[in-house]
């Protein structure tokens, strides 16, 4: 997608005569795409946790969030 919009500032040519504008309607066309199979592979992976919920180990959380705090914080 960064590709396409970065392609779609390009002028007219002899291929496209009304130049490469367009492109940038591929590239969040293809974000869409992108991000709405993203969400259903979540929510197909949630459901079943809501009927049936487990322990979730909060070290890995607490170490990723501090990583996160850190990185934010070097910003």
């Amino acid at each position: 997608a960064w590709y396409l919009q970065k392609a779609s500032g390009k002028e007219r040519d002899q291929r496209f005569s009304y130049g490469y504008g367009r492109l940038s309607l591929l590239a969040a066309l293809i974000n869409g795409v992108v991000l709405l199979a993203g969400s259903i592979v979540v929510i197909v992976h949630v459901i079943p946790r809501l009927f049936e919920p487990q322990i979730v180990d909060a070290t890995g959380m607490f170490w990723l969030a501090l990583l996160g705090i850190a990185f934010n914080g070097f910003a």
